[in-house]
């Protein structure tokens, strides 16, 4: 004879609020790396800055990015062209924040 305890009947009342704080600490996370690339961007129309945004895929994937053609070249440089990153120093620089954002939302030190 014997008992089985189990994660999800423990933990099912929790999981709906764990959930949609994880999803709101990475979005705000999105947030971030956003506002960071737009102000480390390399600006000539703005177009470039203008078009950085943040898309949530599912709750537990954000992406930052752009649709202008040229954002790989202005990131990534070319033969021609000297690489100006913007996203990748952004996401870099945000990292800590985000996993601060993460800790928070479980409940634990976000103090560093």
């Amino acid at each position: 004879m014997g008992v089985t305890v189990e994660r999800n009947h423990f933990l099912e009342q929790y999981s709906e609020k764990v959930d949609e704080a994880i999803s709101e600490a990475i979005k705000k996370g999105c947030l971030a790396v956003e506002a960071s690339a737009k102000q480390k961007c390399p600006v000539d129309t703005g177009n470039l800055r203008a078009s950085i945004a943040t898309n949530m895929v599912n709750e537990k994937v954000g992406e930052v990015g752009t649709n202008v053609e040229y954002a790989s070249y202005v990131e990534l440089g070319t033969k021609h062209q000297s690489a100006q990153p913007f996203l990748f120093p952004a996401l870099e620089e945000q990292k800590g924040n985000i996993v601060k954002e993460i800790e928070k939302a479980l409940g634990g030190n976000s103090n560093g």
